[in-house]
């Protein structure tokens, strides 16, 4: 099963997520130079992260407020755990390689809950359908 439309926008957002924190871990693994990290990071906050939390927060979380509280805790304090992660990217300097492993680490996890767990449960709350993630696992953002 796919995702249902209504969350269809949100879980290409993820993908392309996944495809930044494969990226970026394969410039970690390869110890290419990670001067410009800081700036993608920044602008991919900017650009992508923040009007996709506030679509999630707007659609989504009211949803899991009413029906599943611990999934709306769990993704307000993602959003801003990602947000401080952000910051530290930016202030971290001339060597971010550990916050930027941090940062990956922390954006695909909370990816993989939202479309793994919070998604299907916020689907099943509206009634608009269960799902499977659609490409759940994204690119490989796990190598």
């Amino acid at each position: 099963m796919k995702r249902s439309p209504a969350l269809q926008p949100l879980s290409h957002d993820h993908y392309e997520g996944l495809h930044l924190v494969a990226r970026l871990r394969k410039a970690l693994r390869a110890g290419e130079d990670m001067t410009d990290w800081p700036g993608i990071i920044a602008a991919f906050w900017c650009d992508h992260l923040v009007p996709h939390f506030a679509e999630e927060e707007a659609l989504v979380l009211p949803v899991l407020r009413e029906g599943a509280p611990p999934l709306a805790e769990r993704m307000s304090r993602e959003h801003e755990a990602l947000r401080r992660l952000t910051e530290a990217v930016g202030e971290a300097g001339a060597a971010p390689g550990e916050v930027l492993t941090s940062f990956a680490d922390a954006l695909a996890a909370h990816i993989r809950f939202e479309e793994r767990e919070a998604f299907p449960v916020a689907e099943g709350l509206l009634g608009i359908g269960t799902s499977a993630p659609p490409d759940a696992d994204g690119p490989d953002a796990d190598d």
